[in-house]
């Protein structure tokens, strides 16, 4: 009986927050805070954590790498990159973390940098691999079929940018270049959708009319074809945080988090980041996106945010097409600030 009423409670609170949920289409959470305040830090997400690396404080380039687990809300701090840097592409391939290129700030002293290191988690160690042929920062990086695509990047302070696109082989420890991209730029949002790369946005033209293209332009790369392809333009802006989930593209941007579907071109408006950032580190880990720091425009920012977007049925929020007691109870965690 007790179990009963537990179950009639549970999908009562479902149909009442079920409309919510439509009209929202996601709800945003607040996480647990990162142990360090940086901007521009690379990341990926290995077995269900989210690893956040380098960055920078605003004097100097970090080499910190932290670790957050979303099953206990926890930050762990590990092995710091051998190379400390900001600005930095991240991606993960076989898990472990590859963080290439970046940019080194010490004593006022900016410099770019091609390396390329990884980070095993098993071992807690980094390796030191082939450098890219490029240095620069802020590229656009992702993994497609266990190699490494790093598109673009600012090779100045800030411009001029580069529209090359390196791919790094795990397997051999050695780099191909591939078609360049049409628009060069760098701060790129970059994202694998079904083995297809996905450069969206951008910044640093040497004229505002440039950076406006950048910022506006998406494109395509077919790894298979070798060759780039153009969508509809759309303000994306730059250096926001991004990430897959369920063959759409999540963008959190300072003012606004929007969706992009691949298959139709077109954009969704979706409930805003309620601490506007950008520079982020972000990783989808079981359908929510997850942004951790960032700057937004006067200071850096600790802040861990997560995004759960709601695709499927009203309520169904492990979006598994079904409606269940794990839909209430993820919800009600999301709500509660449990989760």
């Amino acid at each position: 009986m007790k179990n009963t009423l537990i179950v009639f409670s549970l999908f009562f609170v479902l149909i009442i927050i079920a409309p919510s949920a439509v009209a929202q289409t996601g709800i945003w959470e607040t996480c647990t805070a990162a142990p360090t305040v940086r901007w521009e830090a690379a990341g990926g997400v290995i077995d269900g954590k989210l690893y956040a690396a380098g960055g920078s404080d605003g004097a100097n380039s970090l080499a910190t790498l932290e670790v957050y687990d979303p099953a206990t809300g926890v930050w762990t701090i590990k092995s710091p990159m051998p190379t400390a840097r900001n600005g930095a592409g991240g991606a993960v391939i076989n898990g472990k973390l590859y963080v290439a290129g970046g940019e080194i700030t010490r004593d006022g002293i900016k410099s770019k940098t091609a390396v390329l290191e990884a980070y095993d988690p098993v071992t807690d160690t980094w390796q030191t691999k082939t450098s890219m042929a490029v240095a620069r920062s802020t590229p656009g990086t992702s993994e497609i079929n266990g190699k490494l695509f790093v598109a673009g990047g600012c090779t100045g302070y800030c411009a001029p940018v580069t529209s090359i696109l390196e791919v790094y082989d795990p397997a051999t420890d050695t780099w191909a270049t591939k078609a360049s991209m049409p628009t060069g730029r760098g701060g790129t949002d970059t994202v694998a959708v079904n083995g297809i790369l996905f450069i969206m946005g951008g910044c640093c033209g040497f004229t505002s009319s440039e950076t406006d293209l950048m910022i506006r332009t998406i494109e395509a790369y077919d790894p298979v074809l070798n060759s780039w392809t153009s969508r509809t333009p759309h303000v994306v802006g730059s250096s926001n945080a991004a990430g897959s989930i369920n063959g759409r593209i999540y963008v959190a941007k300072f003012e606004a988090t929007e969706a992009y579907d691949p298959a139709t071109d077109a954009w969704t408006s979706l409930p805003q980041m309620p601490t506007p950032r950008r520079m982020a580190v972000a990783g989808v880990i079981n359908g929510t996106l997850y942004v951790a720091g960032g700057h937004d425009g006067l200071s850096g920012s600790s802040v861990m945010e997560a995004f759960t977007p709601f695709n499927g049925l009203p309520g169904d929020a492990n979006i598994d097409g079904t409606l269940g007691l794990e839909d209430v109870i993820h919800i009600l965690q999301i709500l509660s600030g449990i989760r």
